[in-house]
């Protein structure tokens, strides 16, 4: 196939040497004769007739011998880098003899070999050079320019290559490169196929098709290139010339394409079983709290009360650590929005690490080496989240036989410009080369079943990647792990501290009255025996008997409404509400069991209500609804 720069060299040449007044044809040969297949407009002036009686003509016309024996040899195949100059008198179509100077050079018009003859009349003979040389130079300039590796490789070493070549071989200036042999820049493994392919295109002097070879920076690193060469003359001698394509950045973006996927598919997953644990689980834990809390009044038996509460501590402590591991699903499959606003890392770390005290005390020394840098762009919660999870991790991976010698370094400092980093790191067993790539997986574990869900990181990275920064690992086995977390800096200026507004004061709230929409009637029965001792409950088990509840009788005060039901659900109530009972919608405070759909999600983010999410606490549910009564006076 023809590449496209060999059709601009062309034109280009061809632009040069019509404004200095040179006569042009195209020659090929056709069914064993060399015939002229194009003239330009100067060269029918030259000979005093036109183009279309010119490429009639005989091409011999006032050529001396040799000039005929080059015209054969360079059709033939011969070297024609350099071009071929002869003295001539051509004949005019009038008949009288002109005196020229006549340059010959091999060439390729889509794919098929050709010369090109360049005329001009003896007493400009510069002009011809110096069309040539301009010529050449625009040739490499458009080499240079071209966005893919181009190298000519000449008896085994380089002898050229433009820009983008020596970017992918790490090289500084070209000089470093010439010269190079070119077999000290393959992979060793692919050494044989590009030894077979160089013999290939050399002897067919044909293009080869595309293949991928591994090419060595001057560091060692191997580069995936695909490459594309083609027989040529450099300075005379037939040389390869080699197009390349950098595969890595295509690669990276493929690999990030199937991780969004994955996390895509999983998220989806997640989210589904997120919602189904939730609601079980809710009236599990929320008559855990009633029992415990109802247990003093059994005073009589005081030792068998002592037995209860521990076997309710249990369960309670099980029920806890699922809905931690419900929680890490919903984070996981729907990230919580980030207030980002410039935070200090080490303020940030160093809460983490106050947090994280009870696993480092007794299993590792802690190294900080906080260098001056900007504040980061992000959210301090959802960081101090990152970094209580790396922390931990690092932690784990520390083998308690060897105590004194662990250690677990955090690190703030700037990055490159505009960014800043932060650091965890650990002289820990490290992760295996194998397992290395996977850490961000969602569900992958190298710990032990029952110690971690293999959520932890993929959500690090999700909070990471929704404030624009990125996060990334190293890691030796025996040696120990280092994550690295880059975010973008950002100013402090114009931020102000917001006074944090008092608490309301409790009052009673015993005669006020509260709905409980949950069409799951188990979460709703116990959700109204822990508020009948404060409140007036009622039930509903659907946004429609609630509406006709709120229709018919007196206002209720709070209305704690399951978000997502079937047939109408709490954004369709809210809905209603607003436009039957304007103001009542207000009261309302959604309950969330951890799947939105993108409607419920948008809704939420529009409207001020107060939210809970599943399984609920009871402290915060009865705060919640004291704040919903208070307002509501």
């Amino acid at each position: 196939m023809h590449h496209p720069s060999w059709h601009l060299s062309v034109s280009s040449t061809l632009a040069t040497l019509a404004s200095a007044g040179v006569g042009v044809d195209f020659l090929a040969r056709r069914q064993g004769r060399i015939v002229r297949i194009w003239a330009n407009d100067p060269l029918a002036e030259l000979l005093g007739t036109t183009r279309s009686v010119l490429l009639d003509l005989p091409v011999e016309n006032g050529l001396p011998p040799e000039a005929v024996w080059a015209l054969e040899g360079l059709l033939g195949g011969e070297n024609g880098a350099s071009p071929r100059v002869f003295d001539a008198a051509l004949v005019a179509y009038s008949g009288s003899p002109i005196r020229v100077r006549a340059a010959f050079r091999r060439a390729h018009l889509d794919g098929e070999p050709i010369v090109v003859r360049c005329f001009s009349r003896t007493q400009n003979p510069q002009a011809i050079e110096l069309a040539l040389q301009q010529s050449d130079r625009r040739f490499r300039d458009l080499l240079e320019a071209a966005p893919d590796a181009i190298v000519i490789v000449q008896d085994g070493r380089l002898v050229y290559a433009n820009h983008a070549a020596l970017e992918i071989g790490g090289h500084q200036a070209l000089e470093e490169a010439l010269g190079t042999p070119f077999s000290a820049r393959v992979h060793p493994d692919d050494l044989p196929n590009v030894a077979k392919r160089v013999e290939v295109v050399m002897t067919s002097a044909r293009w080869n098709p595309p293949a991928e070879i591994r090419f060595l920076r001057t560091d060692g690193t191997p580069v995936p290139v695909e490459v594309v060469s083609m027989p040529t003359q450099w300075e005379g001698r037939p040389a390869l010339l080699a197009i390349g394509r950098d595969l890595s950045r295509r690669r990276e973006a493929w690999v990030e394409s199937i991780h969004a996927d994955r996390i895509s598919a999983v998220g989806t997953l997640a989210a589904g079983i997120a919602h189904e644990i939730n609601n079980p689980l809710a009236y599990v834990l929320l008559n855990l709290q009633y029992i415990v809390r109802e247990l003093p009044k059994l005073a009589r038996h005081p030792d068998q009360l002592e037995r209860l509460r521990g076997r309710l501590d249990e369960a309670r402590h099980g029920a806890d650590r699922v809905r931690s591991i419900v929680r890490d699903l919903r984070d996981f499959s729907l990230p919580r929005q980030t207030e980002e606003g410039p935070v200090d890392l080490v303020r940030v770390m160093e809460s983490a690490l106050k947090v994280a005290t009870r696993y480092i005390e007794g299993s590792a020394a802690v190294v900080r080496d906080y260098l001056p840098a900007p504040h980061a762009r992000g959210d301090a919660a959802r960081l101090e989240q990152v970094f209580l999870n790396l922390i931990t991790n690092a932690v784990q991976a520390l083998p308690p036989a060897r105590r004194a010698q662990n250690r677990l370094h955090v690190r703030v400092a700037p990055g490159e410009p505009g960014r800043v980093t932060a650091e965890v790191s650990d002289n820990g067993v490290g992760i295996s080369p194998d397992l290395i790539d996977r850490v961000f997986d969602p569900f992958f574990t190298t710990k032990p079943v029952g110690v971690g869900t293999g959520l932890g990181l993929p959500i690090c990275f999700s909070i990471v990647a929704a404030l624009g920064g990125t996060i990334s690992v190293e890691s030796q086995p025996g040696r120990g792990t280092t994550f690295r977390v880059k975010l973008a800096a950002m100013s402090v200026e114009a931020v102000e501290e917001i006074p944090t507004p008092p608490p309301p004061v409790a009052t009673s709230a015993r005669r006020a009255r509260v709905l409980v929409i949950d069409d799951d009637l188990p979460v709703a029965e116990v959700l109204q025996r822990l508020l009948a001792d404060d409140f007036e409950v009622e039930v509903a088990t659907s946004a429609t008997q609630a509406l006709a509840l709120v229709r018919q009788g007196p206002d209720f005060d709070v209305l704690l409404c399951d978000l997502l039901m079937p047939g109408m659900s709490g954004v369709d109530l809210y809905g209603e509400l607003e436009r039957d009972r304007p103001g009542v919608e207000e009261r309302v405070i959604f309950m969330t069991g951890g799947a939105f759909t993108p409607r419920s999600a948008e809704f939420l983010a529009k409207v001020r209500n107060d939210r809970l999410e599943k399984p609920l606490d009871l402290v915060e549910l009865r705060r919640a609804v004291r704040r919903a009564v208070e307002r509501a006076k």
